[in-house]
């Protein structure tokens, strides 16, 4: 038999896709083949949208040279009669020609259609008679098509939203309306089904009309209940409409309906592309569409008057007379029962929807007497089995006394234990999960579709511009330093492509500070357990001492001077000193509970939401612009104001202010609220002092001197030949510092296009200069001093100098990856991660509080290890210690890491950088790290009131133990704790787990395009030893030093991969996933957030000043967790 390889593109455009059985026949000059059904292991998908399908066609004989194809299509009874739009059929002769058929047509029935191969043929040229028959007949059918009048057709898609139960099964209703008519109201049915409108699907119709529509102006929507499916909430996003004239119109909804009326929705643009303002809108329907919406909006947002005097806020009668969240049933049972512990969840096929996968957020059950129970689910259902998921209140192992609840925790953790295995990838480094591949990954680890296709398409497209460069494959030299710079020209950031080593800016800092609680002043006091209260108006002034501690020097309890109104001083005898203090700290958190926190963030908020509500219509451009800011807000506020400050709320009958005087210092300070004061970050946030532990000055010093003196002999005419400083007074000031690459020292390189590569373990030595700029004034390439390894001096020739600093970076690329990177960030995360789905149960408030900062580490793990480490894994073949001297590396880091060096207020006062001038690691990171550990305690604190508590949990020992014994190897020295006795010790090691899994990996990460895309910056390999002598260095030694193009390119080209964001990125606090159900946890979370809102404010407002930002540990810009 002859064969013929048949490929079956279908086009990649809206419904192009048939389940039906697809038949082809060949015909060429020398005769035809059977007509032959297309069948392979794809299925029903051979033909969907985008598909590319191959097939055998086989026939006795040759055919000799093809002229056309015959395609048709016959129904199924699962599957009737459907369009089809094919692009084209590809066929390779057993001779190995290549024939090109386009096809670019719907086929809709299931008559036979001929298309002929690509060549173009003018009528005369065509000699074939079934070519001929062809031709005539598609003209044939082409007269008869275009002498009728057709319906117009609108492509209509319709974009349900990816939310906690958008879903409807309802039939849906559309009509289309421009401004030369309006469409029939429609139906909306397609092959999918009841799964058209499913939580985050997209879906196309055809609308048609008998004539052209004009212009669209808005669409209705609604929805019938059926007989198996009654009336439901549907939360549409958008509906997107493309004209026959091909243009493309939005009408945004972003609304839940819940009813059968009729619903209409704008067009979202007006002149100009732009959102449509009122007096723009000229269309009658239109028009009364925004009255109508507007109307309904002052019936739904109306204001009301909580107290006189300040902001006014949303009336409402509670949270269920706010616009409806989710869909509700009913589960009745003829006795009470009880509290709830459990709900058992299970599902099973039907005849026409065979077993799927389904990804419940969480059931919420109100009993009979009202109370609300949440059972948080976030896990896939993808059998048929019953599913046991635990009341949301978390529960630690020894809390747990309901025998239902024990055993299903039980059943957890043995299943959990099955899912997360541990495996040694190489002995001496931390172990990591076992897994084949991604897929067999538990799927709630796993990548979403998103993030999947992102990561993927960023990493073809960084290799592709490479090749179509001709840059992969190219394993010479480069050849001018120019030809670098075009390297990724298509792919720059803002900081890109420069040296930043030396660009700085210095920081003014005040010496007294005074903080004035005048608003307390004078406002009644509160009356608890029948005693009155007492809350002060204090001034406090403090200093910053020469030892960089911020510490009160002066208190003054009330505001004016009196002999009974003492200044109380750190002089006087304790208790006085206690207790003046005491007064402050209860006057500032009056101020910031009403003004800081209440006033300024919470009603203000309020009243730009309800405003915008009442009085500006979705198609409005700042209504798009503000809508996503009013998010919960108003739900928020009313319960902020029914159980915190009315007459029976916590702080109205437990604080000192509450009550009248509460409303008072709210008068006050709305009465100081100024429109610059809401524009600028809060003076506190800027104004912070970090913690100067300067005890570790004098043993920092010494060390340091001992090892300039042992592997650096630099003199004071080498590092300062003007003679302005001397060596040893620098040293005793704290502006002497020392980078010390040791652990690359003896490391066994890497051989790359057949050429030995080198890396050396270089000692660095910088100077903090009067302008408070840090700069290298001295390098030596080998640890040890000898006659061929010279010091390199700023003084040394340019080419000298450059080269020493190229060594010196490629070092640092190799420690910065290998331990600062991978190590430190990725394999200590994925130890964490593994540690609490194997030993920590879903109920316990741990794993509530863990689970975020999780997401995605084991699947981007594993990709590392598969793609960059491994045998044929980029850092393996194009780096400097890929192989034997990578492994090498990472188990002397391993060796190296103690707890206290993964605790940043630790790690950055063991290595004397508290002082350092713009070092804006530090500061961010200090700052996250404060406000990482007071969300922290703040939540392990409500669950664990005693040590013992903490002493006792079994779940929680056997995490820290794993931890220790898998990801430390039982190294004592690392100083992981093997067991947790203390609530204090808990709270710090978790405050480094979360902080080392979100901030320290965007601090490592995020930047690594940006300061490697120009590759001498960072060089991934170096092709020369370094030079033994001075004077020896040119241009030329310099370029062939430098790593091969190839080479160059693969290590860009992973930078910019793993540089890149998902659009699903999850910033630090913003949990999809609502774990914890208690009120308190919700509200650290929520204080938590906007912390972290703060911090990203000061951190812009800093950035605005520096010539090079630094973002990387803005909050908005870092992830959740480890997932890149």
């Amino acid at each position: 038999m002859v064969d013929y390889e048949v490929t079956v593109y279908t086009a990649n455009r809206t419904a192009a896709t048939t389940f039906n059985n697809v038949f082809i026949k060949l015909v060429g000059t020398s005769g035809e083949s059977e007509r032959k059904w297309l069948f392979n292991l794809k299925g029903a998908s051979a033909f969907v949208r985008g598909a590319v399908a191959s097939f055998t066609v086989s026939s006795p004989t040759s055919l000799g040279k093809l002229v056309l194809v015959e395609l048709d299509k016959q129904p199924l009874l699962l599957f009737p009669e459907d369009s089809w739009f094919p692009a084209k059929v590809e066929v390779k002769s057993p001779d190995g020609d290549i024939y090109n058929f386009p096809v670019y047509r719907w086929i809709s029935d299931s008559k036979v259609h001929r298309f002929r191969e690509g060549t173009a043929l003018k009528g005369f040229e065509d000699s074939h008679h079934l070519g001929r028959y062809s031709r005539e007949q598609e003209l044939k059918q082409r007269q008869k098509d275009y002498c009728r009048a057709k319906m117009v057709d609108y492509e209509v898609t319709v974009y349900t939203a990816n939310r906690t139960a958008a879903t409807t099964f309802n039939n849906v209703f559309l009509k289309l309306v421009g401004t030369n008519g309006e469409s029939e109201r429609k139906r909306l049915l397609s092959l999918r089904g009841p799964s058209a409108f499913v939580r985050g699907a997209v879906a196309s119709f055809t609308v048609s009309s008998p004539t052209f529509l004009g212009k669209l102006v808005l669409v209705e929507l609604d929805k019938q209940p059926l007989l198996l499916f009654p009336e439901d909430s549907w939360f549409p996003a958008k509906v997107e409409v493309k004209s026959p004239d091909g243009d493309i119109y939005n009408f945004p909804v972003y609304r839940w309906i819940s009813d059968s009326k009729v619903h209409r929705f704008r067009e979202g643009t007006g002149p100009s592309n732009s959102p449509l303002k009122g007096f723009e809108d000229s269309h009658h329907l239109g028009r009364y569409s925004r009255e109508q919406e507007l109307k309904q909006r002052q019936k739904d947002y109306c204001w009301d008057v909580y107290v006189e005097g300040i902001p006014h806020c949303i009336k409402t009668d509670g949270p269920s007379s706010l616009p409806p969240e989710v869909a509700s049933f009913t589960v009745s049972y003829p006795t009470s029962l009880g509290k709830l512990v459990l709900v058992e969840l299970d599902k099973k096929p039907l005849f026409l929807f065979p077993e799927d996968s389904w990804f419940p957020a969480k059931v919420e059950v109100k009993s009979p007497d009202g109370e609300i129970y949440n059972f948080p689910v976030y896990r896939w259902i993808s059998d048929s089995k019953v599913h046991r998921f635990r009341e949301g209140t978390a529960l630690k192992g020894f809390e747990d006394s309901h025998q239902l609840g024990r055993y299903s925790r039980e059943q957890e953790l043995k299943q959990r234990q099955k899912d997360y295995c541990w495996d040694v990838y190489v002995e001496g480094i931390p172990h990591c999960i076992k897994a084949d591949g991604p897929l067999s990954l538990p799927a709630e680890v796993r990548f979403s579709f998103t993030k999947q296709t992102e990561f993927l398409f960023t990493k073809i497209t960084g290799l592709a511009e490479l090749k179509l460069k001709g840059l992969v494959d190219n394993k010479t030299n480069w050849t001018n330093i120019d030809d670098i710079d075009r390297v990724f020209c298509c792919k720059q950031t803002d900081i890109s492509g420069t040296d930043n080593l030396h660009k700085v800016n210095p920081t003014k800092l005040c010496n007294i500070f005074l903080c004035d609680y005048k608003r307390m002043g004078g406002g009644k006091a509160n009356t608890l357990n029948d005693e009155k209260q007492y809350l002060m108006a204090p001034l406090v002034l403090l200093h910053k001492t020469p030892d960089d501690k911020l510490m009160p020097i002066a208190i003054q309890l009330k505001q004016k001077p009196a002999e009974d109104n003492p200044i109380f001083l750190p002089s006087d005898s304790e208790h006085d000193w206690l207790m003046a203090k005491i007064f402050v700290r209860s006057a500032d958190f009056s101020e910031h509970q009403l003004n800081v926190h209440l006033l300024r963030t919470h009603l203000l908020a309020e009243v730009f939401a309800v405003s915008l509500l009442r009085n500006v219509p979705m198609v409005h451009p700042l209504h798009k612009l503000l809508i996503p800011h009013t998010r919960y807000t108003l739900q928020i506020n009313f319960l902020a104001r029914n159980t915190l400050i009315s007459e029976e709320g916590v702080f109205t009958k437990f604080s000192a202010s509450g009550g009248e005087g509460m409303i008072t210092i709210l008068r006050r300070s709305l009465s100081s609220v100024t429109y610059s004061s809401l524009c600028v970050p809060e003076d506190i946030a800027e104004r912070a002092v970090k913690d100067v532990p300067n005890f570790y000055y004098r043993d920092d010093a010494l060390r340091l001197w001992d090892t300039i003196n042992s592997n650096l002999p630099v003199t004071d005419k080498m590092v300062f030949p003007d003679g302005c400083c001397s060596l040893a007074e620098e040293i005793k000031k704290g502006n002497i510092f020392l980078c010390d690459y040791k652990q690359m020292d003896g490391v066994k390189t890497n051989t790359i296009n057949d050429e030995k590569q080198y890396l050396m373990a270089p000692l660095v030595l910088l100077h903090k200069t009067p302008d408070d700029k840090l700069m290298p004034i001295a390098i030596q390439l080998k640890q040890k001093p000898a006659e061929d390894n010279p010091i390199f001096l700023p003084s040394d020739s340019e080419h000298d100098w450059l080269m020493a600093k190229i060594f010196v970076r490629s070092a640092d690329f190799n420690e910065h990856q290998l331990n600062v990177h991978l190590l430190r960030t990725h394999l200590l995360a994925e130890v964490f991660a593994v540690s609490l789905l194997r030993n920590v149960p879903m109920v316990h408030p741990l794993h509530k509080l863990l689970i975020p900062h999780t997401r995605y580490t084991l699947q981007i793990n594993f990709l590392a290890r598969n793609r960059l480490i491994s045998e044929e894994g980029v850092f393996t073949k194009f780096s400097a210690s890929g192989g034997e001297g990578m492994i090498t590396i990472l188990r002397r880091s391993l060796s190296s890491v103690t707890y206290s060096s993964l605790c940043v207020p630790e790690d950055i006062a063991e290595r004397g950088v508290k002082d350092v001038p713009n070092f804006y690691y530090r500061d961010d990171a200090l700052r996250l790290w404060d406000t990482i550990n007071r969300f922290v305690r703040g939540i392990l604190t409500y669950y664990y009131k005693t040590d013992a508590e903490v002493q006792q949990d079994s779940e929680l020992q056997k995490w820290i133990l794993d931890i220790f014994e898998h990801g430390f190897l039982s190294q004592p020295r690392s100083g992981i704790p093997q067991k947790l006795t203390t609530v204090d010790e808990l709270i710090k090691f978790v405050t480094m787990v979360i902080f080392t899994g979100s901030a320290q990996h965007a601090a490592v990460n995020s930047g690594q395009f940006d300061f490697g895309s120009w590759m001498p910056n960072t060089p991934i390999s170096l092709q020369l030893p370094p030079p033994t002598k001075k004077g020896e260095a040119t241009e030329e030694t310099m370029l062939k030093t430098l790593p091969d193009v190839n080479t160059t390119v693969q290590g860009m080209a992973t930078m910019w991969l793993l540089s890149q964001q998902s659009s699903d990125f999850a910033p630090l606090g913003q949990y999809s996933e609502d774990h914890f159900s208690e009120e308190t946890p919700r509200q650290m979370i929520a204080n938590f957030q906007k912390e972290l809102a703060a911090l990203s404010a000061a951190i812009k407002e800093r950035n605005k000043t520096l010539e090079v930002p630094y973002t990387f540990l803005d909050p908005e810009e870092v992830e959740n967790s480890v997932a890149i």
